[in-house]
Formats: C-alpha cells, sequence, structure tokens
C-alpha cells in the first residue's frame, strides 16, 4: 500500500461579514459549493452520493471571542487525494465569493510522505447514527470500529484494492473535548468530539493515516468536519 498522495491548498480570503463559530461550517459549505457551480462536470462530482476525497479546514487564526471579524483576512486549508480536484479548486477559489466569504490567493503544496507519530483533528469527527449522538447509544469500542471501517471503506473507494484489516492503525486514541462539540448544518445541531489518534508503527497504518489528512475522519468531511493535523516522528 503505497497509493495516497496529498494535495493541500491554503486559501486567503477576506471576510465581507461577521461570522459566529458556530455557523462557520455552513459559511464555508456556501463557499466551497460555490466553486463547483459553473462547471457540469465537477457540479455533478459534486452532487453525487459518494465519498468526496476532499476535507475542509476551519478558519485560521483562531479567534478566541468565537466570532470570526468582519473586513479580517483568515486562511482555509482545503486537502484532497485528487490533483485534478486539487488544481480545479486553485483555479477557482480565489475567484469566488459569498455575502460572507471573498476568496483571495491560493496556494498548493503535495503534503511530505513521512512517518506520522500522531493525527489530531482540528474540526470535530462526526459519527453518524440511527440514533443521534453516539455517546450514550453506543460504545467507545462502536466509535472505534466505525472510525477504523469507515477509513478503510473511503481507501478502498478512492483506490480499488483490498486493504489488511487486521493491522492496528492506532496505538491510542484520546478525545480533546470535555463536552460535545455543537455544530450548526443547515437546520439542525450536530453534535461531535476531536480526537487524537497515536500512530502505529506498521505500513498500513502510516498509508491510512497519511490518506486521512486528505480525505477526514468519518462523516461530513467535505462539510468541514474530521479535519486533521499531524506530527511526523
Amino acid at each position: 500500500m503505497n497509493n495516497a498522495k496529498v494535495f493541500e491548498l491554503k486559501v486567503k480570503v477576506f471576510l465581507l461579514q461577521n461570522i459566529e463559530l458556530k455557523n462557520l461550517q455552513i459559511r464555508l459549505s456556501e463557499f466551497i459549493d460555490k466553486v463547483f457551480q459553473d462547471n457540469d462536470q465537477w457540479l455533478g462530482y459534486h452532487n453525487i452520493n459518494q465519498y468526496k476525497s476532499y476535507v475542509v479546514s476551519g478558519l485560521y487564526p483562531v479567534e478566541g471571542s468565537h466570532i470570526y471579524k468582519k473586513e479580517n483576512i483568515y486562511t482555509i486549508i482545503i486537502r484532497t487525494t485528487r490533483y485534478e480536484l486539487a488544481d480545479y479548486f486553485q483555479g477557482k477559489i480565489s475567484h469566488m465569493y459569498t455575502g460572507f466569504i471573498k476568496g483571495l490567493i491560493c496556494d498548493i503544496r503535495m503534503l511530505p510522505k513521512k512517518f506520522l507519530s500522531e493525527i489530531y483533528t482540528l474540526t470535530p469527527v462526526i459519527m453518524k447514527n440511527d440514533t443521534g449522538y453516539w455517546r450514550g447509544n453506543l460504545k467507545i469500542t462502536d466509535f472505534e470500529k466505525g472510525l477504523k471501517e469507515n477509513l478503510i471503506k473511503k481507501y478502498k473507494a478512492r483506490y480499488d484494492v483490498k486493504v489488511d484489516e487486521n493491522y492496528p492503525i492506532y496505538i491510542h486514541l484520546e478525545f480533546t473535548n470535555k463536552y460535545p462539540i455543537s455544530t450548526n448544518y443547515k437546520n439542525i445541531t450536530l453534535l461531535g468530539d476531536k480526537v487524537c489518534l497515536k500512530v502505529a508503527d506498521n505500513d498500513v497504518a502510516q498509508e491510512l493515516a497519511y490518506f486521512a489528512l486528505g480525505e477526514g475522519l468519518l462523516s461530513m468531511n467535505a462539510r468541514g468536519f474530521g479535519f486533521s493535523n499531524y506530527r511526523w516522528l
């Protein structure tokens, strides 16, 4: 297993209105979605029910007040395992704007493939299940199983290869939030968590962890959830 290549775009944006942290994913999704609207091929890709192969961060620098301020400049990070998608984003996103966000400039690079000691989420991970928020309804072992299965399914869907599922992906999982993190999305409030994974020392784990940097952990990655940062050994 050595298929993944992760492309990272750093997008400078200018805020036209204040954005509250709880509404940030809504405003970012509006901005990203607009990139797809004037290209039939990519609009079809965006609308089809499949893994989207990209993940979106929040705004940086982080605002301690939980309000991202009008007329300030921030950075959005978009990562993807598809070069053609990264190339399309780079050509379009600097010219996009909504009522809240205006694109300015965009830089692109490929993330180096080095030994990962850990990956940790900067935006909440969303564990989808039939009963809502997973805590109180599922065991921690169910959460861990879902995390691993989701990542392997995305990898298989992306590269159409078999993955040896017997290898551990991580040696330790830690939740870094004390309380569920609430985020507004459409007409509902989603509850999620931030996690830190100590990545296992085997080729499968290293490949999947690197892949996760480009596609996100668990669900709704194209909506700004499950975006991870990393530490190299």
